[in-house]
């Protein structure tokens, strides 16, 4: 005899006849939320002193700033 059984058994002789029943989970669709724009600020180096715009010149780190969007940062 199982817990339930025996705990049931005793409800029915005791002389109260309800058992409560479980409600039935509520169900949930899931969906798709918008999240907000983020943009990644880019900290840019001038590693040289040349003027021909070649990675790591203060032509080629104004240049990329200036190409893409939000606030960046040029390190000297």
């Amino acid at each position: 005899m199982t817990l339930r059984s025996s705990f049931l058994k005793k409800l029915s002789t005791s002389g109260t006849k309800t058992v409560s029943k479980r409600k039935p989970r509520a169900r949930t669709r899931p969906r798709l939320e918008w999240l907000e724009e983020r943009m990644v600020l880019s900290t840019l180096t001038v590693t040289n002193t040349l003027d021909d715009g070649s990675t790591g010149s203060l032509r080629w780190a104004v240049t990329q700033a200036n190409t893409s969007a939000g606030d960046d940062t040029i390190n000297l």
